[in-house]
């Protein structure tokens, strides 16, 4: 086995032997993904932290990538798609007993945060929050891939996902390859999104991501200027002349506040449940109760519709919420089998 050299370098290939993606502005998400993790699979083949990745004596190897695709790339899902190679060199983590798709994956963080640098302030929001479209799966399947993969890292760059047995067939390859394919589950989500749910914390972390986050959250930032039917969400920054008011209804720290009230709602009325609870009948403030866990639910699984279920999920908080809707069900079917015992006899 190769040892790394005492520099400190990745060893390998040099910065002038590796070969840099050539992206076009209307080049697919799919190839996009593919020629970057060629030039990750190249350029990385030994594990290191974060802090020697930034050390000019390794985060040397990132350099000419940067400094490519901020002077000639102008692809709108450059960001996004460095994140699903972090989040896709996480997912096979598993099958490296030598961290290097960790590595791989923290090198991934590092061009996105510093392609993000290089841009001007009014265009982070194009770049952050542009949401991936729809992709369709490319023409070659996983016969085809392999046949060209000679070796193992040939067949390392040919797909980022574990390989499959040698027992399985040409079909059980391909469905295994739809399955776990990053693209199609992550279709509408935007970087930040993307970011979150691979947990890309240092990403996150930087000045600029988070300036833009913020900006989300105070409302200097919105996704709708309108409440129509017909509005189309888009990323802009907030037009006081122009926007619907309404609007800021969406605004997150409005959404937040009003939530808080929702939940001290909620606790008025299941206190009062408690202290004026009639087994005989339904009473007003249970009624109100059922309304409100009505609305709760509608509110919880609109909020997975429109996020997706992958950018759901990765919050507890919203996990827990769920839990609220299935508690909140169970007591509901409960009080009516207990106010109306017929129903058990029949």
């Amino acid at each position: 086995m190769p040892q790394t050299p005492s520099s400190g370098r990745p060893r390998g290939h040099t910065t002038s032997q590796l070969d840099l993606p050539n992206i076009d502005q209307d080049e697919p998400l799919r190839e996009v993904v593919k020629q970057l993790s060629v030039f990750f699979i190249d350029a990385i083949e030994a594990p290191h932290t974060f802090e020697q990745l930034e050390t000019a004596s390794v985060g040397h190897i990132l350099k000419p990538l940067i400094q490519s695709i901020s002077e000639t790339s102008h692809h709108p899902d450059i960001i996004s798609a460095l994140l699903l190679l972090k989040w896709q060199f996480a997912s096979v983590q598993q099958y490296d007993d030598h961290g290097i798709n960790e590595t791989r994956g923290l090198a991934c963080e590092i061009v996105a945060w510093r392609f993000l640098n290089h841009l001007p302030a009014v265009e982070h929001i194009d770049y952050l929050l542009h949401e991936l479209p729809s992709v369709s799966h490319g023409p070659e399947s996983y016969d085809e891939i392999e046949t060209h993969a000679d070796n193992e890292d040939a067949a390392e760059r040919a797909s980022l996902l574990p390989r499959p047995g040698p027992s399985a067939t040409p079909k059980a390859k391909l469905s295994l390859n739809a399955e776990l394919d990053p693209l199609t589950s992550f279709v509408g989500h935007n970087a930040l999104e993307i970011a979150a749910v691979a947990g890309a914390k240092k990403f996150l972390s930087q000045p600029h991501v988070q300036q833009t986050v913020d900006d989300i959250w105070n409302g200097h930032i919105v996704f709708w200027e309108s409440l129509s039917v017909h509005s189309k969400k888009k990323a802009n920054f907030y037009n006081k002349a122009r926007a619907d008011p309404y609007c800021r209804l969406r605004v997150p720290k409005y959404q937040k506040t009003f939530q808080a009230l929702f939940f001290c709602s909620f606790l008025g009325l299941y206190y009062a449940v408690l202290v004026e609870r009639n087994p005989q009948k339904i009473i007003p403030a249970e009624v109100l109760l059922y309304f409100w866990i009505a609305a709760f639910a509608f509110d919880e699984f609109g909020e997975v519709r429109d996020a997706g279920y992958s950018f759901f999920a990765a919050d507890f908080w919203s996990l827990w919420d769920l839990g609220i809707v299935g508690i909140g069900v169970a007591y509901m079917i409960s009080s009516e089998s207990l106010t109306f015992p017929h129903f058990q006899s029949e």
